[in-house]
């Protein structure tokens, strides 16, 4: 069950070099997006709760963070050692956002860009993904869709700006439960093969 926390911390996108990207989550009082030394995006966030989930030969990390009237799903999937999430990018999405339908828009680096649709809604949930060697897959989503198009833009062209997060709106109990889009559970594990033995070498 999630639990509740009272620590603050800062979630960065940390940019190495030309194309490498990173998701570090480090104790500060702020969200902020960094290109190289340089600070793109600013905006007061707090660690709202925090979960783990156990699965075979993987471990999901989930953290909720407020970010002025937003709520940020930060999740981070780690494969046991010798296994790798054996699928592309989109096809993993498709798994584990199994209530959404997905679109791509782009690629950058190891980060990749999608739109869930809600197959039963009209909620639109804006993605942002992180791959790094197969190993980690780490999720970000909550910002709304000027926040998302405008922080996709920014990246490709490395251009600095300060995107509009302070708003007066507020969230409440039913939106924090509601948070978490994803649905890790041993059916993805054994029906969806999400993971394989680094040694078999396949890839889809």
């Amino acid at each position: 069950m999630l639990k509740q926390s009272s620590l603050s911390l800062a979630l960065f996108l940390t940019f190495l070099g030309c194309s490498t990207t990173h998701v570090v989550v480090q104790k500060d009082q702020n969200i902020k997006i960094v290109l190289d030394t340089t600070t793109i995006v600013q905006a007061p966030g707090k660690l709202l709760k925090e979960n783990s989930i156990d699965l075979t030969h993987i471990k999901v990390y989930q953290s909720l963070y407020k970010l002025k009237g937003h709520i940020i799903t930060y999740e981070e999937a780690v494969a046991q050692n010798g296994y790798k999430f054996q699928y592309s990018i989109p096809k993993t999405v498709g798994l584990v956002f199994s209530n959404y339908r997905y679109k791509k828009i782009k690629s950058i680096g190891s980060f990749t860009f999608f739109e869930l649709h809600n197959k039963n809604s009209d909620e639109v949930v804006y993605l942002l993904v992180e791959n790094i060697n197969k190993k980690r897959l780490k999720f970000l989503y909550g910002m709304t869709q000027d926040n998302f198009y405008t922080l996709l833009q920014h990246i490709q062209n490395k251009k600095i700006i300060v995107l509009d997060t302070h708003n007066n709106e507020s969230y409440n109990t039913q939106e924090k439960n509601t948070s978490i889009k994803s649905s890790w559970n041993f059916k993805n594990i054994i029906l969806d093969t999400l993971v394989e033995k680094e040694s078999r070498g396949r890839r889809r």
